[in-house]
């Protein structure tokens, strides 16, 4: 958008919700006089475990919704008032709906952030507030988007709704559990979306692996798993949140929940395939709702066919491992960052920062970015080992 559009405040900006199959799209446009859109972050144990993501965010959509409702969306039951609208054949999580003021109200309808086009409209979205932030014990994601707006406003911190519960502080929590510590041997992790299609578990134990055979993803110094920081396109729109937060993980350190059967969870990403491609009532039972997209080739896409959480993403050319949607994680803590078994990439530029250049969410990348340093430098912690071994080689290259 040029310079004069951004500056007419009877221009309008179209707005563009889509899911990663793109079976789904929905637009309507507002006056950019009404910008930014305001949302909030809400960072319930229920909405990360119905999306995979450490926390969600919506607006309300602003048009008619006569083509959403209309639409052949899956529809799941967040709560008895609360329906999240998803696509069925991606597992998008698009949108949510409810009745404002009782079962006789109008509906409200909001759409995912992660769902909106990224136009050139600096300041389209406004975080305001972040909701539900006791819920994540350790501060969760809320500790790097204290400052999440691209005009470097703030954004409240309220233990649950902002309307019944207290303003936290910003340094709360003020006594978080040192993260550093190395992880004691095996630790049960469970992994579980809102319905509970998916129950899982995650079993990392590298504590007897010498360094030199250690995946790319484990910390040489804790053995803790690399927790990252992902805003490319195709992560987002699966998701429907702007930044997405992956580990990573061998599959022979996944396992069911249910022993009872002494059949192990698949051990490559195309035993993995094979057994979610399967007839129904071939399947093993314990995948439970795990479903598959495939978003391009050698790439898949695993959600909860149910509820729309993201669960892994697979690839051809990494047989042996997977990404973990991290919202998913239920640590032995209890803390949502799970940092007795993760290691977090605090600081330093996002992989695949360049899919939001140009748009609204590169503010959002960049305000991340500096809130991660910030907060790491809080908590004195060390650069994280990933991001020493990149900036190390950029030192060289550029030497």
């Amino acid at each position: 958008m040029s310079a004069s559009q951004d500056s007419n405040p009877d221009q309008a900006v179209t707005l563009t919700s889509q899911c990663l199959c793109k079976a789904h799209t929905f637009t309507t446009s507002v006056p950019a006089s009404t910008l930014p859109l305001e949302t909030s972050a809400c960072h319930c144990t229920s909405c990360r475990h119905s999306t995979g993501a450490m926390y969600s965010m919506d607006i309300n959509w602003p048009g008619s919704t006569d083509a959403i409702r209309a639409s052949d969306l899956r529809r799941f039951d967040f709560s008895p008032k609360v329906k999240v609208l998803f696509c069925g054949t991606c597992g998008t999580t698009m949108f949510f709906e409810f009745r404002e003021h009782g079962p006789d109200g109008p509906l409200v309808t909001g759409v995912f952030t992660g769902t909106l086009a990224n136009v050139a409209q600096p300041g389209l979205v406004r975080i305001a507030y972040h909701i539900f932030v006791g819920d994540t014990i350790d501060g969760g994601a809320s500790m790097w988007l204290r400052r999440p707006n691209a005009d470097g406003t703030p954004a409240k911190r309220f233990r649950a709704g902002e309307s019944s519960s207290e303003e936290l502080p910003t340094d709360w929590p003020a006594s978080p559990p040192p993260p550093c510590a190395p992880a004691q041997g095996p630790v049960d992790v469970p992994i579980w979306c809102k319905c509970r299609g998916v129950d899982f578990i995650l079993r990392p134990d590298f504590s007897s692996v010498a360094d030199a055979d250690l995946p790319f993803f484990v910390d040489p110094e804790t053995k803790k798993l690399y927790a990252s920081f992902d805003p490319c396109d195709s992560c987002r729109l699966a998701v429907g949140i702007d930044i997405v937060n992956w580990t990573f993980s061998l599959l022979q350190h996944i396992h069911y929940a249910d022993s009872s059967s002494s059949n192990p969870f698949p051990k490559t990403a195309a035993e993995l395939k094979a057994a979610v491609s399967k007839p129904l009532a071939d399947r093993d039972p314990r995948l439970g709702t795990l479903s598959l997209y495939e978003s391009s080739p050698g790439a898949q896409r695993y959600f909860c066919g149910r509820c729309s959480a993201t669960v892994f993403y697979a690839c051809d050319s990494r047989q042996d491992m997977v990404d973990v949607a991290v919202g998913l994680l239920e640590s032995p803590s209890g803390g949502a960052r799970a940092e007795d078994v993760l290691t977090w990439a605090l600081g330093g530029k996002m992989i695949w920062r360049q899919d939001a250049a140009g748009g609204w969410r590169e503010g959002l990348v960049r305000a991340v970015e500096e809130g991660t340093e910030e907060f790491r430098l809080e908590r004195g912690l060390p650069v994280n080992f990933r991001r020493r071994i990149r900036e190390e080689a950029e030192k060289k290259k550029e030497g």
